[in-house]
């Protein structure tokens, strides 16, 4: 039996499979990445147009800028071209991460002037604006779609960070650079 066991010890036909994250993140190169990014984009600009009816919205703006980086610009040829559109990309993942915390903030103040106890009837919680009873379902709406919208954000900004770090990986395979 220990002549068995030493045959495998000895030989390397079976070899662990290392985890860590760079192997899951080799699982995702970066135009898979791209096509989920594009995917979480549509689904952001179809929430927040449905949102735009309670809310001002500058999502909206900003998820064209993000389709106008992944989707419509077309591919870089030189390793220039990938540097330049990572710093665009790290510049808009700064927006997004702006976004989320305005975000933030705004679903706090809208949650506690918009909505009602569940336990307390309407009339209760709108003494002195009768008009707003028939609004309150439009904000309930209203918060649900910019909380998932909000959510929707923290999954872009993630996929951008390993868009930029797949790439950053690939330039530094291309050129020693320290990056």
């Amino acid at each position: 039996m220990s002549t068995y066991i030493s045959q495998f010890e000895d030989s390397n036909e079976y070899n662990e499979p290392e985890i860590s994250y760079n192997n899951f993140n080799s699982n995702l190169n970066s135009s898979k990445i791209e096509q989920i990014i594009e995917i979480v984009l549509f689904i952001q600009l179809i929430f927040s147009l449905s949102v735009c009816i309670g809310r001002s919205d500058y999502n909206f703006i900003l998820y064209l800028i993000g389709y106008a980086l992944f989707c419509v610009e077309l591919p870089p040829v030189d390793v220039n071209g990938v540097i330049r559109k990572i710093t665009g990309i790290r510049r808009y993942l700064i927006l997004v991460i702006v976004a989320i915390m305005i975000d933030a903030a705004w679903l706090s103040f809208a949650m506690s002037a918009w909505l009602c106890s569940s336990n307390i009837s309407l009339d209760v919680c709108f003494v002195e604006d009768f008009q707003m009873n028939w609004e309150f379902k439009m904000h309930k709406f209203v918060i649900w779609g910019s909380s998932l919208n909000f959510l929707l954000k923290g999954v872009l900004g993630l996929l951008c960070w390993m868009w930029i770090n797949n790439e950053r990986v690939k330039l530094e395979t291309l050129s020693p650079k320290q990056f």
